[in-house]
């Protein structure tokens, strides 16, 4: 049987074909690469645009995600943060701290934001291991944002309707709606339930 010639390819008239381009290019792209290299150089001698830097006074701070609430945290109260992989439940601790994590050699609290605040239950995946006034402990989260950095004025104080525990925990809401937790208020009620 034969094979029609339209299925055969001409490798000779391909390799003069390629030649032909190969040659039209590298004409045309002599002058034009100069262009090209020239526009680059002064593009990149071009003096960068000056970064934004946060206003003066600015907080930056810490987001993160318990359920359909955002808070915040003075990036200064954060020490690490790091995907949650496991945490020892302490029989006969108080529900909003359940347990302890292992952290550089060291056996840390965990506060359950959740229960802490009286949310609906979920599945922690973030722990923060925060510091402050010499106490330190692990808030457990649903997940962690960018930070932010936050201008003092656009804070707002806690609205009147929110329940007793956002009271006492949040110390200001943005105009977007994240809190800003009072970490030493927070740690301040944790001793208050370990001395029982």
């Amino acid at each position: 049987m034969n094979t029609p010639d339209r299925n055969r390819i001409d490798w000779e008239e391909l390799k003069r074909r390629m030649d032909g381009i190969r040659t039209a290019l590298e004409q045309d792209s002599n002058s034009s690469r100069k262009e090209t290299l020239l526009h680059r150089a002064r593009r990149l001698a071009q003096p960068l645009p000056e970064a934004a830097t946060p206003a003066e006074g600015a907080l930056d701070c810490f987001c993160f995600r318990v359920g359909d609430s955002r808070f915040l945290l003075p990036a200064t109260e954060v020490v690490h943060t790091f995907r949650l992989r496991e945490h020892y439940r302490v029989p006969g601790m108080p529900e909003e701290m359940p347990g302890v994590l292992h952290f550089r050699g060291d056996l840390v609290g965990v506060v359950d934001l959740r229960r802490l605040l009286r949310l609906p239950a979920g599945e922690p995946s973030v722990a923060a291991i925060v510091a402050t006034d010499g106490n330190t402990v692990a808030l457990l989260a649903e997940e962690s944002e960018a930070g932010r950095a936050l201008a003092p004025q656009s804070l707002c104080p806690v609205p009147a309707h929110f329940s007793e525990p956002w009271q006492r925990f949040v110390k200001a809401v943005t105009p977007d709606l994240a809190m800003l937790l009072d970490l030493a208020g927070i740690c301040q009620f944790l001793r208050t339930l370990q001395s029982y």
